[in-house]
């Protein structure tokens, strides 16, 4: 018992070293290392953020852009979480440094344990923990310092909702409720939704199934867990609060307003260039599949990726980066594009003349691309009749057809 707890020690100290020795050329020769957003973004939000707390004021207000915006409510900062408050002392470009680094080395180890309390054995434990650290996910979002942040705290929920299951006492759910602060406080909305899928689809296990299935169910632990979540809830309101407050004025927004490069392959094929053929974790995945029908745990697990790639499928762009719109935002935005001609005409179109047949194609295709499943319509062209000639208000709705 002694050796194995020292070998896992021994692995929990390599998962926390490999960031650090990944990005340590990086790091040495003074290059940031979040590129991308990382410093258009969000090293100018955590920068006034970390003034304010060392001038201990609250950072709700960045005069920095514009005439002034919101810092607190605009949530990407995190300014509340307990990472930005321990660095705040520290010279800023050097904290965002140790903020981007000490989150990389904290998601390795604690992928580790979380697949350890899931039954893995150390040498799977291990790979669970170098492929979601150093997995294709987490350094292609090196520039989404929020994802970066929050990424540590997804597996740090799931094991304290693992041990207040198994345990129910008010120590575990004091640690379940701060570790659901700590992802709330984050700043990424991404992955707060990732972990309210987890979350969800765990406790359908743990509490619905058994009803379904004629049994009792466990009341007692359902209300501690419950509680347990709401405090958690209630701890992360300061950032929640104005958030929500200004929602409504912060528009859709993302993590970045770049678009995917029109060379970027499309669909299916694009997504196992980019995120399968590089990476052995699909393999292994596989090979766990078995698993899913003798280990209950795995399968809120498998549920959760069979709700995103359903959520995928319904956004009808698979190789479309950021977040997933909500379902009535997607639907505003198409009424928006389509409802009216006027609304239609802002569709962006190719240098062509206006009422040409190419200007009508683009828009057209820009339509398609924006409003509808790739799966649902197919356009064929049909030889468009240009704008303004004498037929035209009779064959534009044969110039296209569906097939």
């Amino acid at each position: 018992m002694r050796a194995g707890r020292g070998r896992d020690l021994l692995l929990i100290l390599l998962l926390g070293l490999a960031p650090v020795l990944a990005l340590a050329p990086a790091w040495h020769e003074g290059r940031l290392l979040a590129p991308g957003d990382g410093a258009s973004l969000h090293l100018p939000l955590r920068v006034e953020a970390w003034r304010a707390l060392a001038r201990g004021d609250v950072p709700s207000w960045n005069p920095s852009v514009f005439s002034g915006t919101p810092l607190l409510a605009s949530y990407r900062p995190g300014v509340f979480h307990p990472l930005m408050a321990a660095l705040t002392l520290v010279p800023p470009f050097t904290a965002f440094q140790l903020l981007v680094l000490v989150s990389l080395a904290l998601a390795g180890p604690l992928a580790f344990l979380y697949a350890r309390r899931l039954g893995a054995d150390p040498a799977g434990a291990l790979l669970a923990g170098l492929g979601f650290a150093l997995g294709p996910y987490l350094v292609g979002h090196l520039g989404d310092t929020a994802t970066l942040v929050a990424a540590p705290a997804l597996p740090l929920v799931l094991l304290a909702l693992e041990a207040h299951l198994a345990r129910g006492r008010a120590t575990s759910a004091a640690l379940l409720a701060l570790a659901l602060a700590v992802l709330l406080l984050a700043g990424s909305p991404e992955a707060v939704g990732a972990g309210s899928l987890l979350l969800g689809a765990r406790l359908a296990i743990a509490f619905v199934v058994p009803v379904a299935r004629g049994r009792r169910g466990d009341g007692a632990r359902a209300r501690s867990t419950a509680l347990a979540l709401a405090a958690g809830v209630l701890l992360a309101a300061p950032q929640l609060v104005p958030t929500l407050l200004h929602w409504r004025e912060a528009g859709s927004g993302g993590a970045s307003a770049a678009e995917v490069p029109a060379s970027a392959l499309a669909g299916v094929t694009g997504l196992v260039l980019r995120y399968v053929s590089h990476t052995p974790a699909p393999v292994f995945a596989l090979a766990a599949v078995p698993l899913v029908v003798t280990q209950p745990v795995l399968r809120a697990a498998a549920v959760v990726v069979a709700a995103f790639l359903l959520l995928l499928a319904a956004r009808g762009r698979l190789e479309a980066a950021g977040a997933l719109p909500p379902p009535w935002r997607s639907t505003s935005s198409c009424r928006a594009a389509t409802g009216s001609s006027s609304r239609t005409s802002a569709a962006p179109r190719a240098t062509a003349p206006p009422g040409s047949a190419r200007s009508w194609a683009t828009g057209a295709a820009w339509t398609r691309r924006t409003c509808t499943p790739p799966w649902t319509t197919r356009w064929r062209w049909a030889s468009p009749t240009p704008r303004g000639s004498a037929s035209w208000g009779s064959r534009t709705a044969g110039s296209w057809s569906t097939g």
